[in-house]
């Protein structure tokens, strides 16, 4: 059997996720993936500034992109799904696949409530698993992109003020 695809999608997973060796609490933040716990394999891309992620007072909002099966040819990450098995995944840059998750902090820490250090409880109850986090230059590129689909004015002028410019 020839390993090598199996060895690309491997190196593939690691030029892309950092390596996060420290037991602290896992905050999700731009560049953060996460899973939905329910087993149905919803992976989401964290893109809130770090410096929104941090000393939260009150219930706060994360921006999330899904990651699909790889079809197109944007960014993609390769996400370890269990131990033996990886899958290529597509960064959504469609805004309207996008989703804002809410959750509360633990006012004492100002970090999330999470009933275990690699899961997060949003406001509605609904878990979440730590997947891993992006390099800091793979997701500042992602976020880049994504600034460049919002700043484009879509503005038609009219025929005549077109003409007069």
């Amino acid at each position: 059997m020839d390993e090598g695809p199996k060895l690309d999608k491997r190196f593939a997973s690691a030029v892309s996720f950092r390596q996060v060796h420290s037991d602290a609490p896992r905050i999700p933040s731009i560049g953060t993936v996460i899973r939905k716990a329910d087993n149905k394999g919803e992976f989401l891309l964290c893109i809130t500034p770090k410096c929104d992620s941090v000393r939260l007072t009150e219930i706060s909002s994360f921006l999330f992109l899904p990651l699909s099966d790889a079809r197109q040819r944007t960014h993609q990450v390769v996400i370890k799904i269990s131990e033996n098995e990886l899958s290529r995944k597509t960064v959504e840059l469609n805004p309207l696949t996008w989703s804002t998750i809410k959750f509360k902090p633990d006012c004492k820490s100002g970090c999330l409530l999470t009933a275990e250090q690699f899961k997060y409880t949003d406001i509605n109850d609904v878990e979440y698993e730590w997947v891993g986090e992006l390099k800091p230059e793979y997701a500042q590129l992602i976020a880049n992109d994504i600034v460049q689909r919002m700043s484009r004015v879509p503005i038609n002028k009219s025929e005549w003020l077109r003409r007069s410019e």
